[in-house]
This record gives C-alpha cells, sequence and structure tokens, in this order.
C-alpha cells in the first residue's frame, strides 16, 4: 500500500498526465507497493538487509588483550580538553587566568579555556548585535558596574543598555563592545 502522501501527489490535478502513464486506478485509492517502505514506519531491524546471522557481515573479533588495547586507546579522542602548559607568553595572545583574590564575582572559563564573551546577531533580520558575558557567579551587579564604566569610557558619545541575569550568570550589552569587554577582562587577570 502506498502512503497518503504518495496518493496525495498521483490524485493532484498537476499529475493527470502521470497517472494515465502509469495505469493506476484512483478509483480504489491503491497503489502498488514498489518495494519500499514508508519512511515514518522503517526501522532498522525491518530492513531487508539487516540479518541476524553474524557471518553475512565483516568478520570481527573482541579482544581484551591490554596491549592491544593501548593502540586503540592512542587513536580515541581525549574525553576532557587538557590544561594547557605554564608559559611565559603564548604565540596566540591567550593568557591563563589568574583571577585578583578580591574580586566580589568569578568568571569562569569555557571548556577550551576561553573568555565566555561573545558578539551575537540576532532579530528578525539579523541586524541586532549583541554582547554577552556568560557563566558569571558572585557579585554580578559589580561586574555590570566595572563593565557598564569600561565601555563608556571607550565609548564616551553612545548609549547603550545592559541586562543583567542573576540567575543565569548572564550580562547582555546591546550593542558590539566584546573587544573592549574581553581587553578589560584580560587585564583583570580573568
Amino acid at each position: 500500500m502506498a502512503t497518503m502522501k504518495t496518493l496525495s501527489l498521483v490524485s493532484g490535478s498537476g499529475f493527470k498526465g502521470l497517472r494515465r502513464r502509469l495505469g493506476i486506478d484512483l478509483s480504489t485509492k491503491t497503489l502498488p507497493a514498489i518495494n519500499s517502505v514508508p519512511v515514518r514506519y522503517a526501522r532498522f531491524k525491518s530492513s531487508p538487509l539487516v540479518s541476524s546471522d553474524p557471518s553475512k557481515y565483516t568478520g570481527f573479533e573482541i579482544s581484551r588483550n591490554p596491549e592491544e588495547w593501548k593502540f586503540v586507546q592512542d587513536l580515541l579522542p581525549e574525553p576532557v580538553i587538557k590544561t594547557p602548559s605554564v608559559k611565559p607568553q603564548y604565540t596566540s595572545g591567550w593568557k591563563p587566568q589568574n583571577p585578583p583574590a578580591d574580586a566580589p564575582y568569578f568568571i569562569q572559563r569555557t571548556a577550551n579555556h576561553m573568555l565566555p564573551v561573545y558578539r551575537v546577531q540576532g532579530g528578525p533580520d539579523k541586524m541586532t548585535i549583541r554582547t554577552k558575558v556568560r557563566y558569571v557567579q558572585g557579585d554580578i551587579w559589580a561586574l555590570d558596574e566595572e563593565l557598564r564604566a569600561v565601555v563608556s569610557r571607550a565609548y564616551p558619545k553612545e548609549i547603550f543598555k545592559t541586562q543583567v541575569n542573576e540567575i543565569a550568570g548572564l550580562i547582555i550589552f546591546r550593542g558590539d563592545y566584546a573587544s573592549v569587554i574581553k581587553e578589560y577582562l584580560l587585564s583583570k587577570g580573568w
């Protein structure tokens, strides 16, 4: 039996020539099955290519030898991103986190050891630009005041708005201030 989608395509007014060429009788609303399974009902085990006989598949062998396993382990990806080695200066300009001890807030680095400051384009026309500072813990309002002062010094004639979400640990600036904020946070040790 054909699916209802196939019936609607064949029975539509634009497919009269197709109906004539196929010789399909639409009065009974049945179509001959052409070696297909309806997509929404298809399952892995229902495929004619799947067999329960293991001899039909490529041969494999299960080994529990630790000497062989060490070669496989070298091919597997690391489950956690390693902490970078300590150097006096990195060629990329990256700096490790060295936060001040007396700060009332903490900005956690991402899994890749980067600052969580992002420039995001959004809105219906993708023209609204926002800067997001994420993973803030502690006194988020103190960080908001500091960043507002930094951005107003860098752009004295611009009017900008911020939105603070204490629950998510997120500060959103309306505008593109990611470079100024990153530079400031890196200079403070974050």
